[in-house]
């Protein structure tokens, strides 16, 4: 009986340590932003200038084919097509070119998962992870 135990115990523990390494080797995750900063790019400044900060918690979700940006303050969600990725070594982040409704944006997301920044030609927005 003990046997059995420790036999079904030991493949527990194989499947959960498996399946931890998995998802450590796999780009695919979920998680929930606290916190947007809201930029605009000024034409005059060259440059992008803080238009807000929103406090109010979503979600992201990251796969192989997208990305997708749970909406807040009444925003629509948005999911975003992944055309390619690099692995930015020097800065320590990946970095997806995306599209959506037809325009171009860069995502970038921090090694230790801690922000994702948005830029598009106009605004840039950082969530910060919980």
């Amino acid at each position: 009986m003990i046997k059995k135990t420790m036999k079904k115990l030991t493949l527990i523990l194989f499947l959960l340590i498996f399946n931890s390494y998995a998802q450590s080797q796999s780009k695919t995750f979920v998680k929930f932003y606290v916190n947007v900063l809201e930029f605009s790019f000024d034409e005059k400044a060259q440059d992008f200038i803080i238009r807000r900060e929103v406090k109010e918690p979503g979600a992201i979700s990251v796969d192989k084919v997208k990305i997708f940006i749970k909406g807040y303050d009444n925003q629509p969600d948005k999911v975003f097509k992944i055309r390619s990725v690099h692995n930015d070594e020097k800065d320590e982040r990946d970095i997806y070119r995306c599209i959506l409704d037809n325009k171009n944006y860069m995502i970038a997301i921090t090694k230790d998962k801690k922000y994702l920044t948005l830029i598009g030609i106009h605004d840039k927005y950082i969530y910060e992870f919980k």
